[in-house]
């Protein structure tokens, strides 16, 4: 878990990442500049770190 952990981290949109225990493993908080960002950088960074199964999305925006 930690290689994936540090993996996580060395993303540069990355900008936070907490083990978590329950239905998940790890929680990766991002802050993309747009949605495709986020798309991108799922399938072609996050997706092929050796170790992740699968990945769930959720876009959040910040109350006002």
């Amino acid at each position: 878990m930690n290689s994936i952990i540090n993996e996580l981290k060395n993303i540069p949109i990355v900008s936070d990442v907490q083990q978590v225990q329950g239905m998940y493993d790890v929680i990766v908080q991002i802050n993309p500049t747009s949605n495709n960002t986020v798309k991108e950088n799922t399938r072609t960074k996050i997706r092929y770190i050796n170790g992740v199964r699968s990945t769930l999305t959720l876009l959040g925006q910040q109350a006002s």
